[in-house]
């Protein structure tokens, strides 16, 4: 009987192991799927960059979405990023929009008034930071970066749906966004169109 549950729990635990790896990496920003069946990305991002079509999705190819805060002595702003941090050569986008004020008040009640559907200009970052403005950068294989604020711009960002979501026990606001831009780095110029997302942004 013991050489049987010693044979059972030799053959049981890599199986228990390969489960709890697994279920630890869909603690990340991406849904479950269920068994058999097909899930709809929680968060991802396409786009098109001059000619070459990018898309992104949380939880293939080991990309992963991410929220974060940035505040300095009186601004705020909200931060999402879909990224591989398995391996930083990857390519990644973030995207960011500025707290609807120019004051710190409490990290929920900013988000909840920043973030609802609109138009919003981006912002330039030779100007002041300006309330609810966005910026998208997009970071190439090669490490460059390529920022809508080191550009002017002509288009706008779209916010077109958003809704309040919780995962993995933590509030997010759930953003459906379009947009169209350019991108600069110190020596060159790209053209995004037909951009589109689902995107999250959180208090912390």
């Amino acid at each position: 009987m013991k050489n049987y549950l010693k044979n059972s729990f030799k053959y049981f635990l890599p199986l228990v192991l390969f489960c709890l790896f697994f279920s630890c990496k869909k603690e990340h920003l991406q849904p479950s799927i269920p068994a058999g069946g097909t899930s709809t990305p929680l968060v991802y991002i396409s786009a098109i960059l001059e000619h070459d079509s990018v898309y992104f999705e949380g939880g293939v190819n080991s990309y992963i979405g991410a929220t974060s805060v940035n505040d300095s002595l009186t601004n705020r702003t909200f931060n999402f990023s879909l990224k591989n941090p398995q391996n930083p050569s990857h390519s990644c986008f973030l995207i960011s929009i500025n707290n609807y004020q120019n004051s710190l008040g409490a990290p929920q009640t900013d988000l909840d008034n920043t973030i609802y559907s609109d138009m919003r200009d981006y912002q330039f970052s030779l100007h002041p930071f300006s309330p609810l403005l966005a910026t998208l950068t997009w970071i190439d294989s090669t490490g460059v970066s390529f920022t809508t604020g080191a550009i002017h711009q002509s288009h706008l960002f779209s916010i077109t749906n958003v809704e309040d979501v919780v995962f993995n026990s933590k509030n997010y606001k759930k953003l459906a966004v379009e947009f169209d831009c350019l991108i600069a780095s110190v020596h060159d110029t790209l053209h995004v169109t037909n951009g589109k997302a689902t995107i999250l942004f959180s208090a912390n």
